[in-house]
């Protein structure tokens, strides 16, 4: 037997008749959970969503003299990324009936365990402790036969699985609907995906979720719509397994030319910012383990004070000659042209491996099975100034790579290998105070590739400067000598997508014990 509501009025024009429809079952729309975007968020918690952008023509790249969409690859392997957990698609999904010929694609939160409701290792008492706050869009069929939505008595009831906690449990549908929808047509030129027009409601009611345990598979809330004794699934939120907590461990360096100067600068509240507001979004914690300090104008001085006394040591009359093939290499105060600056980067990790022995892990920065990663900062200036135009290019920061071993490289002549990150970054002078440039350059280290780069360094690209992705660059590039455009996003790069959680978390540096 089919169930039936409550029969309900609503009154639509048609042509100089006026229609009074009945609506006798649940009205049709999709419940999608949300977080604010650009100052709204900071990076405190991972929340991962497919943007329209990605899918639909609303951001048409220009190339050349053709527009482009904005993702470059298959949409239907991103598309998998938020459909399917480890290769297996997302059951639930199948609960939510198909609107507008666009099956549902669910967001993903991840979030720490609190220790205001579990003693387990992997609570925090810093991160996520008081939960996360989410808001809610609902995109409603425009072939729903009674159009805009209207407040008919349908409750929204949250149903979550162990280990969370949401707040309200239950919210009235007429609260989400007080101001008028957005009327939205979307096209493709992406194959297989089909265009579609809706109404959207952007809500301002904060939806608290916590995490009160650890769960080892993916959990999840489900957005359920009740009137009178029908019910349905709408909406769904999946929550990333946090019983495994990994940790990045890394080294600060400072690396300065300034005698008697220990200190480089550095980015404001750094260690801060990299525990709460970064790698934590893949469920990683990432601490500064241990600082250290390497002045080269200090040890050149050093150096030929015990030179003039007589007193200089072999090694230490090595490690003299290596200061003085830097310096001419690389001349204090002066600005390092950017060509140069891949060189001096490292020049500048060799150099500090050779005198802070103590310091560095057994095998060397770049032991493949070294589980520190160190960021140095340092003041060199490396920087270009284009004469025709007066504009200047800086090179911020950047970070190592690998060499390939034997078997690693015979591997690479049959087919393409990506790049292999290495162990170590250098934030150079104007970088080095930067936070997203610095979390940029270590997410490298960790593995990560930029958003705009294409396979096999990726399986993912999107064309650069126009996303909020830590790993993105702030501009849209331009043929030489012209003036580039900023990505709007450009103030509040701080996020990562789930693929790239899962990136993050695979790196070889990432310590599991």
């Amino acid at each position: 037997m089919t169930n039936r509501s409550t029969t309900t009025g609503t009154t639509i024009n048609s042509g100089d008749r006026t229609v009074r429809q009945k609506i006798t079952s649940l009205r049709h729309f999709y419940v999608h959970f949300r977080r604010p975007e650009k100052a709204g968020y900071s990076g405190s918690f991972g929340f991962d969503w497919l943007r329209d952008e990605y899918v639909y023509d609303e951001i048409r790249v220009r190339v050349a003299k053709a527009k482009k969409a904005l993702y470059k690859g298959n949409i239907q392997n991103l598309i998998k990324e938020y459909t399917h957990f480890k290769g297996q698609k997302i059951s639930h999904i199948n609960e939510i009936k198909t609107l507008n010929a666009e099956p549902y694609i669910p967001a993903w939160l991840a979030i720490f365990p609190s220790t205001k409701h579990t003693k387990h290792n992997n609570a925090s008492s810093k991160i996520n402790t008081d939960g996360v706050k989410l808001y809610l869009q609902i995109d409603q069929d425009d072939k729903d036969s009674a159009k805009v939505l209207t407040d008919d008595g349908t409750e929204l009831i949250f149903e979550c699985s162990t280990g969370l906690k949401i707040s309200p449990e239950k919210i009235n549908l007429a609260k989400l609907i007080e101001k008028s929808p957005t009327k939205k047509n979307l096209s493709s030129s992406h194959q297989g995906v089909s265009s579609k027009s809706f109404y959207r409601h952007l809500t301002k009611t904060a939806i608290t979720i916590t995490a009160t345990d650890v769960y080892s598979e993916p959990a999840y809330i489900k957005v359920i719509a009740r009137k009178n004794n029908l019910k349905k699934t709408v909406g769904l939120l999946m929550v990333y397994p946090n019983a495994i907590i990994p940790k990045a461990d890394i080294r600060i360096v400072h690396f300065s030319t300034r005698a008697g100067v220990r200190e480089v600068p550095t980015p404001p509240a750094y260690q801060d910012y990299l525990k709460k507001r970064s790698f934590n979004q893949a469920l990683v914690r990432a601490e500064i383990k241990g600082i250290s300090f390497f002045n080269l104008v200090d040890y050149l001085n050093e150096y030929n004070a015990k030179v003039v006394k007589g007193t200089i040591t072999s090694e230490e009359r090595r490690k003299l000659g290596k200061i003085k093939v830097f310096i001419t290499k690389y001349p204090i105060g002066q600005t390092v042209p950017r060509s140069k600056g891949g060189e001096l980067k490292k020049d500048i990790i060799a150099l500090y491996e050779e005198f802070s022995q103590k310091y560095v892990p057994k095998g060397g920065i770049e032991n493949p099975n070294s589980k520190i990663t160190f960021v140095i900062f340092t003041d060199y200036l490396v920087q270009n100034t284009d004469p025709a135009t007066s504009i200047t290019y800086t090179t911020l920061g950047s970070a190592a790579t690998r060499e390939r071993g034997m078997f690693e490289s015979l591997a690479c002549l049959v087919a393409d290998c990506p790049i292999i990150w290495g162990n170590a970054v250098v934030l150079f002078n104007q970088g080095n105070t930067d936070l997203s440039t610095f979390a940029h350059e270590i997410g490298h280290s960790l593995s990560l590739p930029h958003t705009f780069e294409t396979p096999p360094n990726s399986n993912h690209t999107f064309y650069q400067g126009y996303t909020d992705n830590l790993m993105d660059y702030s501009y849209v590039p331009v043929p030489k000598g012209e003036r580039g455009e900023s990505n709007k996003f450009a103030k509040y790069m701080w996020s990562l997508f789930k693929w790239q959680w899962e990136i993050l978390r695979k790196d070889s540096s990432i310590s599991y014990k």
